[in-house]
């Protein structure tokens, strides 16, 4: 990215120069009217350069995340273990289901957990989403329940998952902190696959509610772009996090960003009969299946 934003750069600066040279020698006085006109003409191109850089990079990078990176469904026993040392290490052991718990939820329902592997093996983030039945989902809602009373009877099991009215998306999490384009690069693959994870499983419909608590201001913002609503400040909860929802009414502006992002997930999948459980759930949740009608769409009309 920083050799096309070094190339976009060089060549603004040039038509830039060359613009105001030509003004200079020709002594060439305009009112604004005329100015405005000339400015548009000179660097409307420049638009789109700049989109055409910008979407290049973008299929370039899904091009590269997906030979470099594995999202696994279900996640091995290390995995799970990892995860849940990784969530606790960061923001503590107070609001978090330990690891007895965190097994028991994965045990009953193995969708819940999806790693991010790299080429090498390795765990470099993942993500869980629980479909919890109708009276839990309720009372994380109103804040008299939170994560750290999750058992196996709050949630649905892989076969009944679809019943959900409440979907509740755990932890987002990215375990590299030092490289900035690497993080970059694994954070829009973990965004990537949790639609695609979300609109298999758990797609919109009326009544359905997927909700998310912030624990950081980053996690907060993430929520707000795909236009989740504030619905409860942390000072008000027992687990001392934000509460955030999207309900099926404001689902337009969340599909407009997914949309602007990935392309057109959501009818790519609906036409693939993906959408309700009219096809049965797989065993497991591959690559592959997860995000074969996406990378079809998108490498199609290359709308990133």
């Amino acid at each position: 990215m920083s050799k096309l934003f070094a190339e976009l750069v060089e060549y603004a600066s040039e038509i830039i120069g060359s613009f105001l040279q030509f003004l200079d020698i020709l002594e060439i006085h305009l009112d604004f009217t005329m100015r405005l006109v000339m400015f548009i003409l000179v660097f409307a191109p420049i638009g789109g350069i700049i989109y055409n850089l910008i979407s290049r990079q973008r299929r370039e990078m899904l091009d590269e995340c997906d030979e470099i990176f594995t999202a696994q469904c279900p996640a091995t026993p290390a995995q799970i273990r990892q995860a849940n040392d990784a969530l606790r290490a960061m923001f503590g052991t107070k609001h978090f289901v330990s690891l007895k718990q965190y097994r028991s939820l994965i045990e009953k329902n193995n969708y819940v957990l999806t790693a991010i592997i790299n080429d090498k093996g390795e765990m470099v983030g993942y993500f869980d989403i629980f479909p919890l039945v109708d009276s839990f989902g309720e009372l994380m809602i109103s804040g008299a329940a939170t994560e750290l009373e999750m058992g196996p009877e709050s949630e649905y099991d892989k076969g009944s998952g679809s019943a959900s009215q409440y979907i509740y998306i755990g932890a987002i999490f990215n375990f590299e902190h030092q490289n900035a384009a690497r993080r970059h690069a694994i954070s829009y693959y973990l965004q990537r696959h949790i639609i695609t994870h979300i609109f298999t499983l758990y797609p919109p419909r009326k009544g359905r509610k997927y909700l998310a608590l912030a624990s950081s201001e980053q996690g907060a913002q993430l929520l707000k772009s795909y236009k989740f609503s504030h619905m409860q400040d942390k000072k008000d909860r027992r687990d001392k996090c934000d509460l955030y929802l999207l309900e099926y009414d404001k689902i337009r502006g969340t599909l407009q960003k997914i949309y602007q992002r990935f392309g057109d997930i959501y009818h790519s999948l609906d036409e693939a009969g993906v959408m309700e459980p009219k096809v049965s759930q797989p065993e497991s949740i591959s690559t592959s299946y997860v995000s074969f009608w996406l990378d079809k769409k998108l490498k199609k009309n290359h709308q990133l």
